[in-house]
């Protein structure tokens, strides 16, 4: 239209259709906490802990060991594992921002290093077989974790754990809404999660019900803890 070709644009008359946005599943923190505990003892304790932490799929599945800093006490996300066609790419990480190095709580290192310990053992007794993939996540013969197999082992460990099978992107809204509910400003859990602040608070900022509440009891000037003393 704006080159003089049509008298006018027939897209205008087209209704667009309504955005329907949908609440992400979350667990509350007694939910995390029994998973916590139900995969502790499992082979992959280490990579459900770091899930746990809200890194992606992609994240922990790229994960080198080479990107673990045992010492300083920090993971570097560097490069993400996903799914294209019917195979398993690696790549840069989804973002710029994506790009982090954090700090990782003692019991996800702790983890880390149990892990590490037991795949120089299965190398051993694998020989030399073992592939050089350097990664984190394999399988006990060496090979890579295909991002499909990890989501199936996820929702057969929730059912397990007798929590709700959730989406295991799902447990990165959880994380966002621990770290927030927990005090974390916007900025620093955005960081955390490899996001913009404002996508952290509009996509992933999830408010837990007690939450609602003390927000409610803040306007007539009290403290929750008050109320229920």
């Amino acid at each position: 239209m704006a080159q003089g070709l049509v008298a006018r644009n027939v897209a205008r008359l087209v209704k667009r259709p309504k955005v329907t946005n949908v609440e992400m599943a979350t667990w509350t923190p007694e939910q995390a906490a029994t998973f916590r505990a139900h995969v502790s003892s499992d082979r992959l304790a280490a990579c459900w802990l770091l899930t746990l932490a809200g890194l992606r799929r992609s994240e922990v599945l790229g994960l080198r060991w080479a990107d673990v800093d045992l010492d300083a006490g920090t993971i570097t996300v560097a490069q993400g594992r996903v799914v294209v066609g019917g195979g398993t790419v690696t790549g840069a990480p989804k973002s710029t921002r994506s790009a982090r190095t954090l700090p990782m709580p003692r019991d996800v290192l702790a983890a880390l290093r149990a892990f590490k310990t037991r795949q120089a053992e299965e190398q051993l007794a694998l020989g030399g077989g073992w592939p050089d993939t350097g990664l984190v996540a394999v399988n006990a013969d060496g090979s890579p974790i295909r991002p499909e197999t990890y989501s199936k082992a996820f929702a057969a460990h929730c059912a397990a754990a007798g929590v709700p099978v959730i989406r295991l992107h799902d447990v990165r809204h959880t994380a966002a809404t621990m770290l927030l509910d927990g005090g974390t400003t916007p900025s620093a859990t955005a960081k955390w999660l490899g996001h913009d602040p404002s996508i952290t608070l509009r996509v992933y900022g999830h408010v837990y019900d007690d939450a609602l509440a003390s927000a409610g009891d803040a306007l007539l000037g009290r403290s929750r803890a008050t109320i229920l003393e």
